[in-house]
């Protein structure tokens, strides 16, 4: 679930530019046209930095402008890409964990202010004294102070390896001043998977298919690698797939911090949530108000699972995700209704570069109005 590097600071100058003057689109006015074909850009970058296949879609005034596939599931098959196909999308699933948390904190099961030693009594004389009162907003901000680290071999289901790993993350020497030094923390997440195991009395897995997937109709959502012989697969830097149960894949403990799946289709509707599009009281507009506001410190302007921006048509939220094999980019812009899709199932510097070139393409092509 590396947090893929990229140039945001020159993308912020460009988009700033292309949105100046630009306002929220009204909600009425007539229905788009059908959605333009991406399929013939997605081969050319997919051929220029040999990708095996690759996916992209595009939300303007909150309705798909643009969409499309390219390439094959596996480079040694030859099955092609299809709309529908789950993608692997890493940390760009940070902000669905948080909106776990969102709808927990709604329904006054937990507080974003609950921290580790309320949390984990039984574990306060064991964890480090500096994160005791670390919260829950702390860990999806990554405040927690909490280095990533590999974590030993645990057995057990994924929630039964949270438990297991929680008490070991919690005794590592904590970095910079937890509660405030932006320190990004795969872990931290992981902690955040076993307070949501701890307060739902289910795994964090389950948890999140209730109160993600099936309230937003996420059919394709899920968990690890797409299995099923029709399924994508993950590639190595050099092109080799993985099978899902590859041993090279994260632990399936780390699910909270970027192991989600899901259809573009389907995660535009997620999308569509965070621009404020979603179904009438899922979340109301001061949680994600909360989700979106970044931390008040120094340090990378970082909010609930989400990399911020400012331009001047508002705020800017984005995310990179990979687990290894694959990468993924979603880009939102609440105040105009948009947002820029893309997923492949490789990660490689081509794969980065791709991603780079389609944003700066999509943006051109298809401007928030």
């Amino acid at each position: 679930m590396p947090d893929s590097s990229f140039p945001r600071r020159g993308f912020m100058v460009a988009s700033s530019a292309l949105l100046a003057g630009l306002g929220r689109p009204g909600t009425g006015g007539a229905a788009l046209p059908s959605p333009v074909s991406l399929d013939a850009d997605l081969e050319r970058l997919r051929l220029r930095y040999r990708l095996p296949g690759a996916a992209a879609l595009v939300l303007r005034a909150g309705q798909t402008a643009a969409r499309g596939v390219a390439g094959r599931r596996s480079t040694t098959a030859t099955d092609r890409i299809h709309l529908q196909d789950p993608f692997l999308i890493g940390s760009c699933g940070k902000s669905m964990t948080a909106t776990v948390v969102a709808r927990l904190v709604q329904q006054g099961r937990l507080s974003f202010d609950s921290t580790l030693q309320d949390l984990f009594p039984e574990l306060r004389l064991l964890m480090r004294q500096d994160y005791r009162t670390v919260s829950v907003a702390d860990l999806l901000a990554h405040r927690g102070g909490i280095l990533d680290v590999p974590l030993p071999p645990l057995g057990g289901g994924p929630a039964e390896r949270r438990a297991l790993a929680l008490p070991l993350i919690l005794a590592l020497p904590p970095q910079g001043t937890p509660g405030q030094t932006y320190l990004y923390s795969n872990l931290g997440y992981i902690v955040v998977g076993a307070v949501l195991d701890r307060v739902s009395g289910i795994p964090f897995e389950r948890l999140a298919a209730r109160e993600l997937f099936r309230p937003l109709g996420l059919g394709s959502a899920g968990f690890f690698a797409p299995t099923g012989s029709q399924a994508p697969r993950g590639h190595t830097a050099i092109g080799l797939p993985l099978p899902p149960n590859s041993p090279l894949y994260a632990p399936r403990a780390a699910s909270p911090a970027g192991l989600f799946h899901l259809s573009l289709p389907d995660w535009a509707k997620y999308a569509r949530l965070h621009l404020g599009l979603g179904p009438a009281g899922y979340l109301p507009p001061a949680l994600l108000a909360r989700l979106h506001r970044p931390f008040a410190g120094p340090g990378e302007r970082y909010a609930l699972g989400w990399h911020v921006a400012s331009t001047l048509a508002g705020p800017v939220l984005r995310h990179e995700g990979s687990e290894g094999y694959w990468s993924a980019r979603i880009v939102l812009m609440p105040s105009l209704d948009y947002a820029i899709l893309m997923a492949t199932n490789i990660l490689s510097p081509g794969a980065v570069r791709a991603a780079n070139e389609l944003e700066t393409l999509l943006l051109r092509r298809f401007p928030p109005r």
